[in-house]
Parts: C-alpha cells; sequence; structure tokens
C-alpha cells in the first residue's frame, strides 16, 4: 500500500527562532527529515484553529536549515531572515496556535487550497503529529476525515502534564488532558517512546473509558552527533566557558520536574568537605525558565557556591557532545520522566550516569546506570563525592557503558514506516459531538480527582519530612533549602 504524508510541522516553525532545541525538537525534526526523503510528503501547520499548507520548497528549506542551527549554531544572517520572514509569515502573532479559540464556523478547520490537494490526490493520506502541538483541535481532524485522510498518527511522548498538575500550569495540565482525550477518540495509532509512556496513557484511557487505539512502542534513536567514533575520542573543551575540571553536567531545561534544586544543598556539602581548589562545577545547559531564573537567583545568593554552578542556555549539539564527553558524569535528578534521552546520548559517549531511580530511566538505561531513590540526598552526596574522587571507581561506570546500545534511527523509522503504510484495523471516526462529549468527561472527573491528588501530595510531603525530622533531625538540619536549619545541622554535629 502506498500513501502521502500530511506532515504537521507547526512546532518546527514555532521554535524556528530558537538557538537550540528541546526533547521534542530533536524528534520532530527527524521525523521531519525522513518523511521530505522517504514520502511524498505535504507539511501543513495550524493557526488559529485552521490548517494550511506550507510549500514544499519553504518546508524543505526550514528543515535543512534548522537542523543545521541546532547541531552547530553555524546559520548565515540570510537563512537567520528567511526564519524570521517563515515565522511572520505562517505564525505570525500566533506563535502559540494552541492558545486561539476555535473557529465558530466548522466548515472553517481545513484552508481551501489544503482542501483541492487532498482531494485531487488518488493515493491514501496519513497525516502525522509527532510534537503535541494544535492537538486540541478535534474538529479539524474530522474534517480532514471527510477530506480523504485515511489514518491519523500521533506521537506521545509523555503524559506529565496530566498526571503530574504539581509541576505544571492549570492551562497546562488542562491542555494536555484535552489532547489525550483527542488522541484517544481520533487516532487510528499512537507511537510512545517507552513502556512507561504506553502505561501512562493506557492507564488515563481507561480511567476515562475510552477505547484504546493501536499503540506501538518504539525507542527514540540516538542522533549521529551523539554515535561515539574514533574522531570523537579526543574531543576537548576548547574556548567553551567551562573554567575548572572536573565538572558534573546536568541537561534539560530546567523545569520544577527536573529537580535540580536537589542537586544545590549537596553542592554546599561538598564545599564544607572540600578545598576551594579540588570543588567541581556544576554544569546546567538547557534553555532559560522561570524556574531556571528562580534557581539562578537561589546560587547567587549561596556564597559557598555561587562560582561553582553555570548555567548555559544557547548550546548546540556540538558543543554539548563536547561538554558531556568531558563530564565526570551525567546527573540526572529527575521526578518524573517519559523517557531520558540524555540519559542515552551520555551512556553511547562512555559518560557514567547517576540518575532518579524511576521507570523511565530503568528502561532508558538498559541497566548501565546508578539509579538512586530520590529521598536520599546523603547515597548521592555520597556517589557524587566517590565518582569525583575514585577514578577505579569511575572508569568501572565508564567500560559499563562502553556495551550500552543505543537505539538507532534506522531500526526507529523501520518500525514507522511500517505503522503508517499498514492500512488495516481502521478505526471508525466518532463525530465531533462524541468527541466533544469524551472531553467533557475527562474535565468533570479531573476537577474531583486532582484536588484529591493535590492534598494527598501536600500530605505525603508533611509526612516525609516529619518522619525524616524524627529519624534524622540532623540530616533533616543539614540537607534543608534553608541556611539557618544547615547551620543548626553543623553545629549538632560537631
Amino acid at each position: 500500500m502506498s500513501v502521502n504524508i500530511l506532515y504537521d510541522i507547526t512546532r518546527l516553525l514555532s521554535r524556528s527562532l530558537a538557538p537550540s532545541p528541546r526533547g521534542i525538537d530533536r524528534v520532530d525534526i527527524r521525523y521531519a527529515q525522513h518523511c521530505l526523503s522517504h514520502f511524498d510528503s505535504l507539511f501543513i501547520y495550524q493557526k488559529s484553529g485552521v490548517f494550511f499548507v506550507l510549500e514544499t520548497l519553504k518546508a524543505k528549506q526550514l528543515i535543512q536549515t534548522l537542523a543545521e542551527k541546532w547541531q552547530s549554531s553555524a546559520l548565515s544572517a540570510d537563512y537567520q531572515a528567511f526564519h524570521q520572514a517563515l515565522f511572520s509569515e505562517t505564525l505570525g502573532q500566533d506563535g502559540a496556535p494552541w492558545r486561539k479559540k476555535r473557529p465558530v464556523n466548522s466548515h472553517a478547520y481545513v484552508d481551501g487550497k489544503l482542501q483541492q490537494q487532498l482531494q485531487a490526490s488518488t493515493q491514501g493520506w496519513v497525516y502525522l503529529n509527532v510534537s503535541h502541538q494544535g492537538v486540541s483541535h478535534y474538529s479539524a481532524y474530522v474534517q480532514l476525515r471527510a477530506l480523504g485522510v485515511k489514518r491519523i498518527v500521533f506521537y506521545l511522548h509523555d503524559t506529565i502534564p496530566a498526571d503530574f498538575p504539581e509541576f505544571v500550569n492549570f492551562e497546562c495540565h488542562q491542555r494536555q488532558l484535552i489532547q489525550l482525550a483527542v488522541m484517544a477518540s481520533c487516532a487510528d495509532t499512537v507511537l510512545v517512546n517507552s513502556n512507561y509512556t504506553e502505561q501512562c496513557f493506557s492507564r488515563f484511557s481507561e480511567r476515562y473509558g475510552f477505547d484504546l487505539p493501536d499503540i506501538q512502542q518504539i525507542h527514540i534513536g540516538l542522533d549521529v552527533q551523539f554515535r561515539m567514533d574514533d574522531q570523537k575520542q579526543g574531543v576537548s573543551l576548547g574556548s567553551l566557558p567551562v573554567h575548572q575540571k572536573p565538572y558534573f553536567i546536568v541537561v534539560g531545561a530546567i523545569e520544577k520536574r527536573k529537580n535540580v534544586d536537589f542537586l544545590l544543598p549537596i553542592w554546599e556539602r561538598l564545599a564544607e568537605v572540600l578545598p576551594a581548589e579540588a570543588m567541581p562545577q556544576l554544569l546546567l545547559v538547557g534553555q532559560q525558565t522561570p524556574h531556571g531564573m528562580a534557581l539562578q537567583k537561589s546560587v547567587s545568593e549561596k556564597h559557598s557556591i555561587r562560582k561553582h554552578v553555570k548555567h548555559l542556555t544557547t548550546i548546540c549539539d556540538d558543543e554539548l557532545l563536547i561538554l558531556m564527553k568531558n563530564a565526570q558524569a551525567l546527573l540526572f535528578p529527575s521526578l518524573v520522566e517519559g523517557w531520558g534521552m540524555p540519559v542515552v546520548e551520555a551512556l553511547n559517549l562512555q559518560v557514567p550516569v547517576i540518575a532518579s531511580n524511576i521507570p523511565a530511566f530503568k528502561e532508558s538505561s538498559q541497566g548501565h546506570a546508578i539509579l538512586l531513590d530520590i529521598d536520599k540526598p546523603e547515597v548521592w552526596f555520597d556517589e557524587i563525592q566517590r565518582m569525583l574522587n575514585d577514578e577505579i571507581y569511575r572508569q568501572q561506570w565508564v567500560d559499563k557503558a562502553s556495551v550500552f546500545k543505543a537505539p538507532s534511527w534506522e531500526a526507529h523509522f523501520a518500525a514507522v514506516d511500517r505503522c503508517l503504510l499498514d492500512g488495516a484495523d481502521l478505526r471508525l471516526p466518532l463525530s465531533v459531538q462524541a468527541i466533544e462529549t469524551n472531553i467533557l468527561a475527562v474535565e468533570s472527573i479531573d476537577k474531583q480527582v486532582v484536588s484529591k491528588e493535590m492534598r494527598a501530595i501536600k500530605q505525603s510531603r508533611r509526612t516525609k519530612r516529619v518522619v525524616k525530622f524524627l529519624s534524622k533531625p540532623q540530616a533533616f538540619l543539614k540537607d534543608s533549602k534553608f541556611a539557618v536549619f544547615r547551620a543548626i545541622g553543623r553545629l549538632f554535629s560537631d
């Protein structure tokens, strides 16, 4: 069976001015490249809930130049001007198109030019969205079905905003609930990056009584620049802004769930036991966020570590590879993840990984990382110190990483292509009214569930703090985020 791909490029357009990619961007651009080279593809974008066609030549230029910029930061002024002009021409002020209200006219969800191209084709169309962006516009998917789209395929990276509302704002939480409901209602196939993500989506569908679409679990491939070869064995820091070695690296935008704050008391304790010249640097690599700015302010107020914690926000992939390869270890104290691509990248570069003991990291590390409980900061402190001072121990984990087998994009897309070309067992499309009923059910139940869960989370945190204070008062005080409590804890231990 031959198909044409209707690729939703909205996120890449909205991210075209970004100096470096986020995790979803990496996947999005690899899929766009694959569709461009392996299928007859039509690239479309959403603005105010309406689908429009992006000219193939412009789509191709956007994909190629974005990939070049995000890998090496080397982009000519002409291409930068192209990105700016294309963004203004397509999304313009609607850089966040999902925030716009849906059109009142139910026939206005697909632009006339796109309608003509869909109806003129004799091949079957497959709509593909791997970015989560615009997925809440379910009326558009119903209209795409009516115009000849045979299959609708989404890629689900995680369900964190829906399952963990304490880590996001209410708008983000509500938006993903609707996205998941639309995926469950409209998709023929949902691609997922891990067993954990599949379980979360299955639980969501079961909780709200949805019939599960076909789910295909396909691990994300490793980008070629993070593959180890002879040329990369001798990479050096060069002129990168790292002023001291050794250092530990944290990769990813600093969000609340990434739990980077957890590392600051550990660095303060290191500053207490190590001379200044032996103090390791904590290097945070990721885009700036409001939580990141708050963390930077906190660091600036901590005299003992402010010179030893650095945040780099505009690092391209080539620079990230060098920084990661030269690190003592990758630290990843995240509270929840859908997969954990930095874990795969670090292990493939034979860099030890110290990460939180969560399901996604168990899967992505394949048993080659040091996974620690996040409620035991003293264990993290000991492990980081040992990785810093015991070269034989560190080499053992380097050797263990040397046999790590990273997933490849070749195998990934072989599985994806089989899915896209499979025309069997198509789902019976739902009406707009049926989808809206599903969404209203989710929103109604969620109000009750979230309120109950948030109360339980707050109570659990209080209980853990009380138990720790009663059982280990010195550790409780020394691990506190408040300097006065840490000082009292040190007095008790002296």
